[in-house]
């Protein structure tokens, strides 16, 4: 079993999540050096060179410096208790945001990178990381259209005047102030920032304007399920073929450890069967908790969350159970700086062995204006840069004296549970303890199902393993991979949104229109997303099966992602 060293380090003096931003001005200061070392790394790219290691190396040095503030930022934006450090680290985000997308359009990095696909004799890694430059340049080149589109359907997506007195809408939204900005440029008076929330008028265009500037999945959710009945399946389909102009089912799945469109497929089908049967028990004893002979689509959500009122409360500190250390591997907790933490209550671990030293900040205390739910952060990837140290793994393509740079991750969670904090935990270890020699796909940038695998395969260990509502969960969850397989061709070319929903309710059973909508973000960014939980479940399940599944497991969190496949 897993267990948890605790001990007392020595302290440093460190920035905020261990970075080296102290005060708000700090993150302008941030993004502006960012800026100028990606852009150092990208002009050296260029025609003359013919060296594929170089090249790839140079294109990881763009993402790591862009990453250094685009990660504790996001985190800063989420979790920090001070409305002017949020802003800050917003407004340097959307500094650097801005001139990623313009490499991203880099006409000369895309030939660089097809160059590096096309090298022969490349060792592992940098065969992969060279095909995911490639692919990544690749599609960016084909994303302003279909963004044109997408946006074109949203405005369509609410064609329809709502009831005056369901007029406003109080939105919690992360980056409350600039959505809100955003939209009453859009739609004068019709929205407002207060605090963590935004004050939404619900007419179309405020809506429309809402949906096209918020990057927030939660507040999405919320406006998608307080007008469902407004939503435009026409204008859908638009939107849909737009999502498919930027991702297909190939780019999706080409490094998916589930094999393809076919194996997901078979995985799918033969997931649903055993989720339909625990779904179908936990719906009777939600109907009867509700007073109903059978639940509809629109009253499972009722249901699961009283199913969860009725599971026991954990007792103790429940970080002590959860947090704990693969074999090889110590987890220490060490005191938190005042500089360091972004509120009150936030704990540090040090976790460190095999040499690998990484640092994991947990946020746990409720607060208001806090996100709901349980997130793992990246902060840092550890990846291998020129420098002097020897804790580099073999391979260290590229570089002439390889150095560690060590992962730095956070957990935000605004309720203590167990099983949520022990899934976040797994991405956090993934992303610590990871051997990558690039950071832009160690740990859970890498291979979505590979991401999924170890998170669920704690969640086993969790004192409350025993979840009333899990085959509701996973019976949704697999509805939107067959949503998914359907609008990226696994049925046929172009089926429509309909026809999709279609079959996705003939495989899985009705559903709720909204939870069709807010699945269409995922399609584009991730699509191998909609099915890696289920995936890694059922796998996960397979591993605690295995008599060395600790040191199996362990493989699979320092980067071995094949041999999963063989549980």
């Amino acid at each position: 079993m897993m267990r948890r060293a605790v001990t007392r380090l020595a302290r440093r003096n460190f920035g905020f999540a261990g970075t080296q931003i102290k005060t708000p001005s700090d993150w302008d200061a941030a993004a502006t050096q960012a800026i100028a070392t990606a852009r150092t790394h990208a002009d050296a790219i260029n025609g003359k060179n013919r060296d594929p290691l170089l090249t790839l190396r140079r294109l990881d040095a763009v993402s790591v410096a862009l990453c250094s503030v685009l990660d504790p930022a996001a985190l800063c934006v989420a979790a920090h208790d001070c409305a002017d450090w949020r802003a800050a680290a917003s407004g340097a985000a959307a500094r650097v945001e801005g001139v990623m997308e313009e490499l991203n359009a880099s006409a000369a990095l895309a030939l660089a990178a097809a160059a590096c696909a096309a090298g022969n004799d490349l060792p592992p890694s940098a065969r992969r990381l060279a095909d995911a430059f490639h692919s990544e340049f690749s599609r960016d080149a084909g994303v302003a259209p279909a963004r044109a589109t997408e946006r074109q359907a949203v405005q369509l997506l609410f064609a329809t005047d709502f009831d005056e007195s369901a007029s406003w809408i109080r939105v919690p939204c992360v980056g409350a102030e600039r959505v809100a900005a955003a939209v009453d440029a859009a739609a004068p008076g019709c929205a407002s920032h207060n605090g963590d929330s935004v004050d939404l008028f619900s007419t179309c265009s405020a809506v429309s304007a809402f949906l096209t500037v918020s990057h927030d999945a939660t507040a999405r959710k919320i406006v998608f399920d307080h007008h469902e009945a407004a939503l435009s399946f026409d204008a859908l389909d638009v939107l849909a073929s737009a999502r498919r102009g930027v991702v297909t089912a190939h780019s999706a799945l080409e490094g998916s450890l589930i094999g393809g469109v076919d194996a997901a497929k078979a995985f799918v089908y033969a997931a649903l069967t055993t989720a339909k049967r625990r779904a179908a028990f936990e719906e009777r004893r939600g109907a009867a908790l509700l007073g109903l002979e059978r639940l509809e689509p629109s009253d499972r959500l009722a249901a699961a969350h009283r199913l969860r009122e009725r599971q026991p409360t954990d007792d103790g500190d429940v970080v002590t159970a959860i947090c704990v250390a693969p074999p090889g591997f110590t987890v220490d907790e060490v005191p938190c700086g005042a500089d360091e933490a972004w509120a009150p209550g936030v704990r540090k671990l040090v976790v460190a062995g095999r040499g690998t030293r990484a640092t994991i900040y947990l946020d746990l205390e409720p607060r208001p204006g806090k996100p709901t739910g349980c997130a793992h952060y990246t902060v840092a990837c550890a990846c291998d840069v020129d420098g002097s140290g020897a804790d580099a793994p073999a391979e260290t393509w590229g570089l002439l004296t390889p150095s560690r740079l060590p992962a730095v991750g956070a957990i935000v969670s605004s309720s203590p549970d167990a099983r949520a904090l022990a899934h976040e935990w797994g991405h956090a270890l993934h992303g610590a303890i990871h051997r990558s020699t690039s950071q832009h796909l160690a740990g859970t940038r890498g291979s979505t199902d590979a991401a999924e695998l170890p998170a669920t395969a704690l969640e086993v260990l969790a004192p409350r393993r025993r979840r009333n509502t899990r085959g509701m969960e996973a019976v949704a969850a697999l509805r939107g991979a067959v949503f998914d397989l359907a609008l990226h061709g696994a049925y046929g070319c172009d089926v429509s949104t309909y026809a999709a929903l279609a079959i996705a309710d003939a495989r899985a059973g009705a559903g709720r229109r909204a939870d069709i909508i807010d699945w269409l973000p995922h399609v584009a960014e991730a699509p191998a997303a909609l099915y890696a939980y289920p995936w890694g479940r059922a796998r996960a399940d397979g591993l605690w099966r295995r008599p060395d599944a600790e040191s199996e497991l362990l493989c699979v969190l320092e980067g071995d992602e094949a041999r999963a496949l063989d549980w």
